[in-house]
C-alpha cells in the first residue's frame, strides 16, 4: 500500500500543470468561479445541461490553491486515489489481497486513468462513485452487510454519481445486477430495503430537477445534455445508420493507446476464465465494463475517450482475473521456478511498459502517443490551451503600463474562460462579453455607452459599456480564428490592429489579440445600434 501510495503520488502530482488548460475545464473552473462568488449560481452548469457536483467541489478548494487549474485538477487527483483504494478492495473482496494490490496497481498506472486524473473534468469524479457504488453493492450482497451504512452509502453513491455525471444514469441498473450475480440467496427482504437507497439517491437528484435555469442552450437538456440522444434512440428502432462504427473503431484505438494490448490481453483471459468457471461475480464485473460502453457507443453522436473511464476500473480488475487464470492453466510448466520467473516476467514488462507510457505523458503532452482525437484537442486544436500563459503574461505587461480592458467574443473556453480565471484579479484588467462582435463594429467612436451583461454565463444581470471611460485604457479585442478570421474582422473593424496570434498548430493559430487604432474612427448609424446602445452623441455613418 506505501508503494501505491507513493506511485499514485508521483505519477498524478509530478508536472501536473505540463498540459495547459483545456476548453472544457476552463468552462468548468469559469463555474466553479462563479458559484464560489454567489451561492445564487448553484446550478448554473444546468443551463447546458450538465449536473453540478464538480464544479461545487472546485469552488469549495479554490480558495486553497493559488492557480485555479491545479484546484480543478486537485478534486481529480482525490477522487482517482479513492478509485483505486476502491479497486483494491474490490480484489481484495471477490479474489484475495493480492488480485486487489494487482489491480490498483495496474490501473494507476494505465495511461487511460492516468491523462483523466490529472484534468480538471467531471469524469474521474463519476468513475470514482461509480467504483464506490460497486463496492457498495459486493458489500451489501455479497458479504451480506445490509446495515443501514451500506444502504446510505449506496443511496448516495447513486444520486451523487448522477449528480457528478449525467451517463451515471446507466449505473441504476447495477443494484438489479448485483441481486442476481452477487447474492447467494435471492433475498427478496434484502433487495426490498434497498428502496431506502433509491429514495435517498431521489433526495438528492432532486434539487437539480427542481431549478430552472434562467437561460438554457438550446438542444441540450438535463437529463441527456444533448437531445440528440433522443434522434439516435430513434435511427436505433428504425435501423438507420448511426456513428456506432466510428464510434467502436475509436474505441478500440483508444484501448490500445490507453490500455495496451499486453493488458487487453489478460482482460479478455480473465473474462473467458471467468465465464469458463461460471464466476458470477466475474459476469459482475463484465457487466460494469460492457453495459456503459455498449450505450455509450450507441447513443453517443461521437465520443471522446474520458467518456469511456467508467468502464476501466472492471478492466483492471478483470485483468488481474486472467493473469490468475493463466497461472492456473500453466501447469505443463513442470518446473515450478521456471513458471514463477516466466509469469513474474511477463507482469514487470506490461508494468514497465506502462510506466513507460505514462512517463511520456506527464514530462512532455505534447510529443506523447495519445489516441488521434485526443491529441487533437488537447495539444492541437484550438480547444487546447497552449499560448494562454504566453497570453497572460502578455496583458499582465500591458495592464502595468497602462489599465485594460478585454473584450471577449461569446466562444466558451478557450481563450475567453482560461484568461478570465488567470487575470480576473489582477489589478487594472476588466472584462467586457462583447456580444455585438460578429454584428457591430466592436470600438464605435460615436456611442456614449452599450448595455451588455455580466458574462455570458448571466445574461440576466445587465451591465453598461461608458465609452468615455473606456478613453482612458487600453482596448483588446481577443477571439479564435476559426471564429473571427483576421481578414474578416479587420474588414468589419477599420479601427482595430492585429496585435499577436498563439497556440500554432499545423499551418494555423487558436487565437488572436486586436487592439484599437485611434487614429481611426468608427462611427455607428442609429439603424445598426438597435436598442442595445443608450446613446449616440454625433451624427454620423460608418
Amino acid at each position: 500500500m506505501a508503494v501505491l501510495t507513493l506511485v499514485y503520488a508521483g505519477t498524478r502530482g509530478w508536472n501536473l500543470l505540463g498540459l495547459p488548460i483545456f476548453n472544457d475545464e476552463a468552462i468548468y473552473l469559469r463555474w466553479a468561479g462563479l458559484i464560489r462568488d454567489d451561492w445564487a449560481n448553484l446550478f448554473i452548469p444546468a443551463m447546458d445541461g450538465k449536473t453540478p457536483l464538480f464544479m461545487w467541489l472546485s469552488a469549495a478548494v479554490l480558495p486553497m490553491f493559488p492557480d485555479p487549474l491545479v484546484a480543478g485538477r486537485f478534486v481529480s487527483l482525490l477522487a482517482g486515489s479513492l478509485t483505486v483504494l476502491g479497486i483494491f478492495a474490490l480484489g481484495k473482496i471477490l479474489y484475495r489481497p493480492q488480485a486487489g494490490l494487482g489491480a490498483a496497481l495496474v490501473y494507476l498506472l494505465l495511461p487511460f486513468s492516468l491523462i483523466h486524473d490529472r484534468l480538471a473534468l467531471a469524469d474521474s469524479l463519476a468513475t470514482c462513485l461509480a467504483t464506490g457504488l460497486a463496492l457498495g453493492l459486493v458489500l451489501y450482497f455479497h458479504q451480506e452487510r445490509r446495515g443501514a451504512f451500506t444502504v446510505l452509502f449506496l443511496g448516495l453513491m447513486l444520486g451523487f454519481g448522477f449528480l457528478a455525471k449525467t451517463p451515471f444514469l446507466i449505473f441504476f441498473i447495477f443494484p438489479v445486477f448485483g441481486f442476481f450475480l452477487l447474492s447467494g440467496t435471492h433475498n427478496r427482504k434484502a433487495a426490498a430495503k434497498l428502496g431506502i437507497s433509491a429514495l435517498l439517491a431521489a433526495l438528492v437528484i432532486l434539487p437539480y430537477f427542481l431549478h430552472e435555469p434562467t437561460q438554457k442552450v438550446q438542444g441540450t437538456d438535463r437529463v441527456f445534455h444533448n437531445l440528440q440522444v433522443i434522434e439516435a434512440l430513434w435511427s436505433i428502432v428504425t435501423l438507420k445508420d448511426r456513428a456506432f462504427a466510428g464510434n467502436l473503431q475509436q474505441f478500440g484505438e483508444d484501448l490500445t493507446a490507453y490500455v495496451t494490448w499486453p493488458v487487453l490481453i489478460f482482460f479478455v483471459a480473465g473474462v473467458v476464465g471467468g465465464f469458463w468457471k461460471k464466476e458470477r461475480k466475474t459476469v459482475f464485473l463484465t457487466l460494469w465494463f460492457a453495459v456503459p460502453t455498449l450505450i455509450i457507443l450507441l447513443l453517443a453522436r461521437q465520443t471522446f475517450s474520458r467518456y469511456y473511464l467508467f468502464a476501466i476500473p472492471p478492466a483492471a480488475l478483470l485483468a488481474l482475473r486472467g493473469w490468475d487464470w493463466v497461472w492456473e492453466q500453466g501447469a505443463f510448466l513442470r518446473e515450478w521456478r521456471f513458471k514463477k520467473i516466466a509469469m513474474g516476467g511477463v507482469a514487470g514488462l506490461c508494468l514497465l511498459n506502462l510506466l513507460r507510457l505514462d512517463l511520456g505523458f506527464i514530462a512532455d503532452p505534447q510529443t506523447a502517443p495519445w489516441a488521434e482525437k485526443d491529441r487533437w484537442q488537447y495539444t492541437a486544436s484550438s480547444y487546447s490551451g497552449y499560448g494562454i500563459e504566453e497570453a497572460v503574461q502578455f496583458f499582465k505587461a500591458e495592464s502595468r503600463k497602462k489599465p485594460v480592458t478585454l473584450f471577449f467574443s461569446l466562444t466558451w473556453g478557450i481563450p475567453s474562460d482560461a484568461l478570465y480565471l488567470y487575470l480576473k484579479n489582477v489589478p487594472g484588467i476588466r472584462f467586457v462579453e462583447a456580444w455585438w462582435a460578429s454584428s457591430m463594429p466592436l470600438f464605435p467612436d460615436n456611442v456614449g455607452a452599450t448595455r451588455t451583461f455580466r458574462s455570458k454565463y448571466q445574461v440576466d444581470r445587465e451591465e453598461v459599456v461608458f465609452w468615455e471611460e473606456q478613453k482612458a485604457r487600453t482596448l483588446f479585442f481577443i477571439a479564435r480564428d476559426e471564429n473571427f478570421p483576421r481578414a474578416t474582422l479587420l474588414t468589419m473593424n477599420p479601427n482595430l490592429k492585429f496585435i499577436h496570434s498563439f497556440n500554432r498548430f499545423e499551418d494555423r493559430y487558436g487565437f488572436s489579440v486586436y487592439g484599437k487604432d485611434p487614429s481611426v474612427q468608427i462611427l455607428l448609424n442609429p439603424e445598426q445600434a438597435g436598442d442595445s446602445v443608450l446613446s449616440i452623441p454625433r451624427e454620423g455613418g460608418r
